[in-house]
């Protein structure tokens, strides 16, 4: 099983990170951005699952880490049921500046997904999600939650509050399905 950990003040830097799903056995690669690190302006990829029922490649940023001005892009399963690729932010993690993508899957393959846990930030960041790709606010989302912002035809899920969606100040174009939950 892979695993990457990033700590303290460490930082991908512009590194270009491929994290791939399983492809002959259940669990993906895995990355850690422990608190004060940073995915610094890198290129990452968490890869979705490439055999049936095969989890994909997983990144998880802790508090106090920050996606900082990468790019991360989530990619969905390519077989029947194999899972997305999947970042989850935890609490106090920040997205910063960086560009987040969840793609649909392929062949039968659940989407990527993005998560923002309670007390998550992403004032400036840009979600782009397509096809079944999923990103869920759901626990993050209270009221006057911001982003920078929001594109693509997938499925963003809120909780009860409100999520505002504009602070980045860039012209684009969702017309998936916002719904209550998360």
């Amino acid at each position: 099983l892979p695993i990457s950990q990033f700590s303290d003040s460490s930082t991908a830097g512009q590194a270009k990170l491929v994290n791939n799903g399983a492809n002959n056995s259940r669990f993906g690669g895995q990355i850690f951005f422990f608190p004060g690190s940073s995915a610094g302006m890198a290129n990452i990829v968490n890869n979705g699952g490439a055999i049936p029922g095969a989890a994909g490649g997983s990144m998880i940023f802790y508090e106090n880490s920050t996606c900082s001005n990468a790019t991360i892009t989530n990619n969905g399963g390519t077989a029947d049921g194999a899972k997305g690729g999947q970042m989850t932010l935890e609490r106090d993690a920040s997205a910063n500046r960086a560009a987040i993508i969840a793609n649909g899957g392929v062949n039968g393959g659940e989407g990527g997904v993005v998560t923002l846990n309670a007390g998550a930030t992403a004032r400036l960041a840009q979600f782009k999600v397509y096809g079944n790709g999923s990103i869920n606010f759901g626990s993050s989302v209270r009221v006057g939650t911001k982003i920078g912002s929001l594109e693509g035809d997938g499925s963003i899920a809120i909780g009860s509050g409100n999520l505002a969606v504009g602070l980045a100040n860039r012209d684009t174009v969702f017309a998936g399905v916002i719904m209550n939950g998360g």
